[in-house]
């Protein structure tokens, strides 16, 4: 292997974890957000952007996001998270071999 592709290597499983960590700590943030801030994440933002009845889909997408995430952080539905992941010789969005 070249120098140039262990950098690639490295770069790609840095990525790798990127993806799916953010993904699992994300979801539950997001969800706790629209319970803490419910005028500019929760309720508010879904009356502006048009979402059909706001007061129910804003509490109910904010415990899916929860719920969801703890299930990923704890191993559970990994799978399912792995999916839209690229095949592993795909490399880093925008990069050219």
């Amino acid at each position: 292997m070249t120098d140039a592709d262990l950098k690639r290597a490295e770069r790609t499983s840095k990525g790798r974890l990127a993806g799916p960590n953010s993904c699992r700590l994300g979801f539950p943030s997001e969800g706790i957000q629209k319970f803490l801030f419910p005028q500019t994440l929760g309720v508010g933002r879904f009356v502006k952007i048009g979402i059909p009845w706001p007061q129910v889909m804003a509490p109910f997408v904010g415990i899916v996001e929860i719920a969801y995430g703890s299930l990923l952080l704890i191993g559970f539905f990994t799978r399912l998270d792995a999916i839209p992941a690229p095949p592993e010789d795909a490399g880093t969005p925008g990069e050219r071999s």
